[in-house]
């Protein structure tokens, strides 16, 4: 992650005794960015790789969430099951569900804050950037 994402460190938890590192993916675009994973998980972090927009993340081995910028639009999705009400401070998670799809989408334009948690463990999706 880059050094723009030191907020997400903040937005996504401390670690864990039981924390490898690192899971998720980095979307950036050409207005900003969006980190969207946990930094507590139990799965050996993958090598990093190219900045991909969208970027997809695979079944987080704990809770997550993201956080980032972009001066034109953003949004996260995750497998609906996944997609949970509250994140760990009891703030909504203003999740849109799509029963057509079975994914859940979280977006918007400027500051990024998918809370902490509302990302249930197990959760996949895909996050994009402007």
């Amino acid at each position: 992650m880059t050094l723009g994402s030191a907020g997400v460190v903040t937005a996504l938890g401390t670690f864990q005794a039981h924390a490898l590192g690192p899971e998720g993916c980095v979307a950036q675009g050409a207005n900003g960015f969006i980190a969207v994973g946990t930094l507590t998980g139990t799965a050996a972090p993958a090598p990093p790789g190219p900045s991909a927009n969208p970027c997809s993340y695979t079944a987080l081995t704990d809770q997550g969430g993201g956080g980032g910028s972009d001066s034109a639009t953003w949004s996260v999705t995750v497998d609906t099951p996944h997609a949970a009400a509250v994140d760990v401070t009891g703030a909504a998670c203003p999740w849109v569900a799509n029963a057509t799809t079975g994914v859940s989408t979280i977006s918007g334009t400027g500051q990024a804050n998918v809370g902490y948690g509302c990302i249930a463990k197990g959760g996949a999706g895909t996050a994009s950037a402007g």
